[in-house]
């Protein structure tokens, strides 16, 4: 017999938002709530390290990565890709 999983929910500590509740896909496959995706400081899993949302590489990075109010972490020059 199959278990039945349990909700998701979203990844960020003191965040405990059901992913369930969202229709937005990208938020799953991302494992956080869309606040928590646009937020300016989280932290995850034990770490204390405070981290923010790249919509540039889709993942969680340190803040020392980001350029101010930047939404991306690393300038496009240094990742290597080529826009044409």
């Amino acid at each position: 017999m199959r278990e039945t999983a349990r909700p998701a929910h979203c990844q960020v500590n003191s965040c405990n938002a059901a992913l369930s509740s969202t229709a937005n896909r990208y938020c799953w496959k991302k494992r956080a709530c869309p606040d928590c995706l646009k937020a300016p400081i989280v932290t995850l899993g034990d770490s204390d390290e405070q981290q923010r949302f790249c919509q540039q590489c889709g993942r969680f990075q340190p803040l020392s990565l980001f350029d101010g109010a930047s939404a991306g972490d690393v300038p496009l020059a240094e990742t290597g890709i080529v826009q044409g």
